[in-house]
């Protein structure tokens, strides 16, 4: 399996959140990052803004596919 880039987040209009696996926050980033950039290798930069935790997880969002809705962001 390929690693998802931000070209791949902008194909499948996708949006790129944020989850922090210590505190459980999750939150919608903006992706104004190459396309060619791959999503897993800029999570090893980020941290939680909340609890400073490094253990985060960037992940491609999808709509509801019945709804139409964003899922909510939590924290």
């Amino acid at each position: 399996m390929n690693a998802l880039t931000f070209g791949d987040l902008s194909a499948r209009a996708m949006r790129l959140a944020i989850l922090c696996r210590s505190c459980g926050r999750l939150r919608y980033v903006r992706s104004t990052y190459p396309e060619t950039a791959v999503v897993s290798d800029l999570a090893k930069t980020m941290q939680c803004v909340r609890c400073r935790s490094e253990d985060v997880e960037l992940i491609g969002m999808e709509r509801d596919r019945k709804s139409g809705f964003w899922p909510a962001e939590a924290g």
